[in-house]
Protein backbone atom coordinates (compact mmCIF):
# COMPACT_ATOMS: atom_id res chain seq x y z
CA UNK A 1 0.00 0.00 0.00
CA UNK A 2 1.40 3.24 -0.96
CA UNK A 3 0.91 6.76 0.81
CA UNK A 4 -1.79 7.75 -1.96
CA UNK A 5 -3.30 4.77 -2.58
CA UNK A 6 -6.84 4.39 -1.91
CA UNK A 7 -9.38 1.71 -0.19
CA UNK A 8 -12.94 0.87 -0.40
CA UNK A 9 -14.89 1.37 2.47
CA UNK A 10 -18.77 0.91 3.40
CA UNK A 11 -19.60 4.43 2.27
CA UNK A 12 -18.29 3.96 -0.83
CA UNK A 13 -21.01 1.00 -1.22
CA UNK A 14 -23.54 2.94 0.01
CA UNK A 15 -23.25 5.51 -3.01
CA UNK A 16 -24.35 3.06 -5.68
CA UNK A 17 -28.16 3.37 -4.05
CA UNK A 18 -30.60 6.04 -4.55
CA UNK A 19 -32.99 4.84 -1.88
CA UNK A 20 -33.36 2.65 1.16
CA UNK A 21 -36.71 0.89 1.98
CA UNK A 22 -37.45 0.52 5.59
CA UNK A 23 -41.07 -0.77 5.56
CA UNK A 24 -43.73 -1.71 3.44
CA UNK A 25 -47.64 -1.62 3.82
CA UNK A 26 -49.06 -4.62 2.42
CA UNK A 27 -52.06 -5.59 0.67
CA UNK A 28 -54.08 -8.86 1.22
CA UNK A 29 -52.51 -10.17 -2.28
CA UNK A 30 -49.00 -9.91 -0.65
CA UNK A 31 -48.10 -6.75 -3.65
CA UNK A 32 -46.79 -4.19 -1.85
CA UNK A 33 -49.17 -0.59 -1.82
CA UNK A 34 -47.04 1.76 -0.19
CA UNK A 35 -43.29 1.62 1.41
CA UNK A 36 -41.34 3.67 3.77
CA UNK A 37 -37.97 5.00 2.57
CA UNK A 38 -35.21 7.51 2.45
CA UNK A 39 -33.76 8.99 -0.46
CA UNK A 40 -30.40 9.97 -0.97
CA UNK A 41 -30.14 13.85 -2.10
CA UNK A 42 -26.42 14.06 -2.89
CA UNK A 43 -24.18 13.47 0.14
CA UNK A 44 -27.21 13.05 2.63
CA UNK A 45 -30.22 11.20 3.19
CA UNK A 46 -33.95 12.40 2.96
CA UNK A 47 -36.45 11.88 5.88
CA UNK A 48 -38.74 9.50 5.54
CA UNK A 49 -41.23 9.32 2.69
CA UNK A 50 -43.86 7.17 1.45
CA UNK A 51 -43.92 6.10 -2.04
CA UNK A 52 -46.66 3.98 -4.02
CA UNK A 53 -46.38 0.81 -5.50
CA UNK A 54 -46.83 2.62 -9.06
CA UNK A 55 -44.10 5.20 -8.39
CA UNK A 56 -41.54 2.59 -7.52
CA UNK A 57 -41.69 0.18 -10.20
CA UNK A 58 -41.49 3.00 -12.63
CA UNK A 59 -38.29 4.38 -10.76
CA UNK A 60 -36.73 0.81 -10.72
CA UNK A 61 -37.64 0.38 -14.58
CA UNK A 62 -36.04 3.98 -14.87
CA UNK A 63 -32.36 2.40 -13.23
CA UNK A 64 -32.62 4.11 -9.83
CA UNK A 65 -31.48 1.18 -7.26
CA UNK A 66 -32.86 0.57 -4.06
CA UNK A 67 -32.37 -1.62 -0.80
CA UNK A 68 -34.00 -3.27 2.10
CA UNK A 69 -32.38 -1.41 5.31
CA UNK A 70 -33.01 0.11 8.08
CA UNK A 71 -32.04 3.40 9.63
CA UNK A 72 -29.31 2.99 13.00
CA UNK A 73 -30.37 5.15 15.76
CA UNK A 74 -28.61 8.56 16.23
CA UNK A 75 -27.01 7.83 13.15
CA UNK A 76 -28.50 10.00 11.13
CA UNK A 77 -27.16 8.70 7.45
CA UNK A 78 -25.92 5.28 8.82
CA UNK A 79 -28.07 2.49 7.34
CA UNK A 80 -28.01 -1.59 8.03
CA UNK A 81 -27.99 -2.94 4.60
CA UNK A 82 -30.07 -6.30 3.97
CA UNK A 83 -31.30 -6.75 0.59
CA UNK A 84 -31.02 -5.24 -3.18
CA UNK A 85 -34.50 -4.46 -4.80
CA UNK A 86 -35.00 -5.95 -8.25
CA UNK A 87 -38.17 -6.25 -10.91
CA UNK A 88 -39.11 -9.21 -12.20
CA UNK A 89 -41.73 -10.34 -15.17
CA UNK A 90 -42.87 -9.07 -17.87
CA UNK A 91 -45.74 -7.24 -19.05
CA UNK A 92 -48.29 -5.80 -16.34
CA UNK A 93 -47.13 -9.03 -13.71
CA UNK A 94 -43.52 -7.41 -12.52
CA UNK A 95 -42.92 -7.89 -9.38
CA UNK A 96 -40.74 -6.50 -6.78
CA UNK A 97 -37.99 -9.13 -5.17
CA UNK A 98 -34.67 -9.33 -3.33
CA UNK A 99 -32.18 -11.53 -3.76
CA UNK A 100 -33.49 -13.44 -0.16
CA UNK A 101 -37.15 -14.31 -1.89
CA UNK A 102 -36.27 -14.38 -5.52
CA UNK A 103 -40.39 -15.86 -5.87
CA UNK A 104 -43.20 -16.08 -3.86
CA UNK A 105 -46.81 -14.16 -3.14
CA UNK A 106 -45.16 -11.67 -0.54
CA UNK A 107 -43.23 -8.85 -2.19
CA UNK A 108 -39.87 -7.89 -0.41
CA UNK A 109 -40.72 -9.99 2.67
CA UNK A 110 -37.55 -8.72 4.50
CA UNK A 111 -39.11 -5.50 4.88
CA UNK A 112 -41.06 -4.98 8.12
CA UNK A 113 -44.63 -3.48 8.22
CA UNK A 114 -46.16 -0.27 9.07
Amino acid sequence: MGLFSRKKNASDEFKKFDGVIEAVRRGTDGEINTARYYERRGPTWSDHLLINREDLVKRVKKGEKFIVGERQPYLGGTFSLISPVHLTGNGGKEKLVTVNSPDGKVEIKEAPLF
